[in-house]
């Protein structure tokens, strides 16, 4: 009688079953796996050789910014600061989840980063970041209203600083000890205006300033003082630049055709009430959170989150205005501060600001 081994089921003959199926099934999977693992091998060379940075999102491949430096921001970083590329703006103020929109914007790849001058001899030929400083873009939330603590609303201060020691290999093969380390102090930075962009300022003269202030070897940071730029909320009064061009000539022209100095301030009056109506019709009360004492406070909010005992600054034009009012308001809080350019800040408490003392020298000059 032939043995016959059931298949479990209640209907039907039973089946008898093959040895040879189960070795074929055990030989297919091997050999399914063996496949599979140099098809994905390969797939891996082939992203990295493209520099497809996205691979890393998938857990695929850790491209050579990660494995290098690191992730970014660091653990604990009140700035979240990024390595700086085309992409790195703060998030919206109605962004929902702020802090997860903008990690999204870190690109691993050290080829997209913002780099410096390199500024000390490359000891490692296979890094070609050696010696360089490198631009770092974060944020600082602060409050809209710092006289009014149910008042919920914030500013987002856009931040960008050059760190002159670079950063550091995870390998250890960073020629110099210092490299990615905070320098000792801080040359915080603003290029005046008003309404000059302190990050812009960061781009455009960081590296000259560190060199002349420090030979290179304090990091330097710019804000965009509320209002400004990129800081949010932003300040503009105008619905299209075409407006604010024709304004901008129109205010121009006036300088030109008025008969006297008595009557060219008087314009200048007329025309700016029309800007600041502009201004209160689009913004409401934006604009009594938009002045030099809360931008002082923006800057000692900056010097704590720096974690600095004393401010360390180099402020110009408009800037030597912050400075004065800094100095007024928080004087324990001053350190080495530069002002270059100083404004009589006085003459802002005047009926029309420097628009009278412009009127007194004239006069004073036709006596």
């Amino acid at each position: 009688m032939k043995e016959h081994i059931s298949s479990g089921s209640t209907g039907g003959p039973p089946r008898r079953r093959k040895p040879h199926l189960k070795v074929a099934v055990v030989a297919g999977l091997i050999c399914f796996v063996w496949v599979s693992h140099h098809l994905l091998a390969a797939w891996k060379l082939s992203l990295k050789c493209s520099g497809w940075a996205g691979a890393e999102s998938f857990g695929i491949w850790h491209p050579v910014g990660s494995a290098s430096y690191g992730h970014f921001p660091k653990a604990d970083d009140p700035f979240l600061f990024l390595p700086c590329t085309n992409t790195t703006v703060p998030p919206a103020l109605d962004d929902k989840h702020p802090e997860k929109s903008w990690r999204q914007l870190y690109r691993p790849d050290p080829k997209h980063w913002s780099w410096g001058t390199a500024t000390s001899v490359q000891d490692n030929p296979n890094d070609p970041f050696a010696g360089r400083g490198i631009y770092l873009c974060g944020y600082l939330d602060v409050p809209l209203d710092y006289t009014n603590s149910s008042d919920k609303r914030i500013t987002r201060l856009a931040v960008t600083k050059y760190q002159v020691s670079g950063l550091a290999r995870l390998d250890g093969s960073t020629a110099h000890g210092n490299a990615g380390r905070k320098s000792i102090r801080t040359i915080v930075i603003n290029p005046g205006g008003p309404g000059g962009s302190g990050t812009s300022y960061v781009w455009r003269a960081a590296e000259q300033i560190t060199q002349r202030l420090s030979n290179s070897t304090l990091d330097v940071l710019g804000w965009d003082p509320r209002g400004v730029n990129t800081t949010q909320p932003a300040v503009s009064c105008f619905p299209y630049d075409v407006d604010r061009d024709r304004w901008s000539l129109l205010t121009g022209q006036y300088r030109e055709v008025s008969a006297a100095p008595a009557a060219q301030l008087e314009l200048a009056d007329a025309m700016n009430a029309a800007t600041f109506h502009a201004c209160k019709e689009r913004h409401g009360d934006l604009g009594r959170f938009v002045s030099t004492a809360f931008v002082a406070r923006d800057l000692e909010e900056l010097r704590k989150t720096i974690g600095e005992e004393e401010l360390t600054g180099y402020l110009v034009s408009y800037g030597t205005g912050i400075g004065q009012t800094y100095a007024n308001m928080f004087p324990d809080s001053v350190g080495r501060v530069i002002l270059d350019g100083t404004e009589y800040v006085r003459d802002h408490r005047l009926l029309a600001g420097f628009g009278w003392t412009a009127l007194d020298n004239v006069t004073d000059a036709c006596e």
